[in-house]
């Protein structure tokens, strides 16, 4: 968890580890507790090898910004708290690391991460601000 003025936020990114064969369809689920007005919510992804981060999406109020060139990919903000990242059809090249991320403003706050890989990666938290 975070503590920000002394209160505790935490966020929930489920599942924390996937392995799927290509063709299947996937949904990544992201929820803030603790955090009572609307928050910045985001999700990225890592290669596998390491790099960069590449946005795929940002949102507040419900509105998505598609940051993506990567189409396979649908996000959706059920409700403020909640910010969930979908694909009807995994390919190869879709195998890295996938952060949910949360801000009050444009600055990121809190990071954590999902493997969609094989069985015997090591799985990891990164917490970042």
């Amino acid at each position: 968890y975070w503590r920000i003025y002394g209160r505790s936020q935490t966020l929930h990114q489920t599942p924390r580890f996937i392995s799927l064969p290509p063709g299947s369809s996937v949904q990544l689920h992201c929820y803030l507790q603790g955090y009572s007005s609307t928050p910045w919510m985001y999700w990225y992804r890592q290669p596998p090898q390491g790099g960069a981060l590449h946005m795929l999406f940002l949102s507040r109020n419900r509105d998505l910004i598609d940051d993506s060139s990567e189409k396979h990919f649908k996000a959706a903000r059920p409700t403020e708290q909640n910010f969930t990242l979908s694909t009807d059809s995994l390919f190869p090249n879709h195998t890295g690391l996938y952060y949910c991320a949360w801000s009050r403003t444009l600055t990121i706050c809190v990071l954590f991460l999902l493997y969609i890989g094989t069985e015997d990666s090591k799985l990891a938290t990164l917490i970042a601000c």
